[in-house]
């Protein structure tokens, strides 16, 4: 939505007022670092998304186990526990951390506003540096 306003905007900028060279516009480069906050957001949303399945694959696979578990002691057969091997471990490692990544949202519950107020702050304070074009004036003439 963001590109869309964006390509939207130029197309309607005269051509006075049309970023080239050293010239830009506040506007627009507002809009792409919006946008570039969007993408994160996406992007945080699927990780939260692919952390949340894998904490229930793994959940699944643990109540699986002990079903299998108790129901091979209720025969009286004893059950015994290998060691894991290295690849193994490395295995289990990686899917915690992939598993710790449905935690995710709760970090950018509050990094992500942070870091979109100071953006808009900078943003809004350097907006008399950008320069402004006679073409583009809302003033009437007198």
């Amino acid at each position: 939505m963001v590109l869309n306003n964006l390509n939207a905007l130029l197309a309607r900028l005269p051509a006075l007022a049309m970023p080239t060279g050293q010239k830009r516009v506040w506007l627009t480069d507002f809009l792409a670092g919006t946008m570039v906050f969007n993408f994160v957001a996406l992007a945080e949303y699927a990780l939260v998304a692919h952390g949340m399945v894998v904490r229930a694959k793994k959940k699944e696979a643990a109540d699986a186990q002990k079903a299998k578990a108790d129901a091979t002691s209720e025969k009286g057969v004893a059950v015994e526990v290998a060691g894991a091997d290295n690849a193994k471990h490395e295995t289990l490692c990686l899917h915690e951390l992939r598993a710790a990544l449905a935690d995710l949202d709760h970090l950018f519950h509050w990094l992500f506003p942070l870091c979109y107020i100071i953006f808009c702050a900078i943003m809004f304070g350097i907006h008399d540096n950008y320069v402004s074009s006679d073409g583009c004036s809302l003033d009437t003439p007198e």
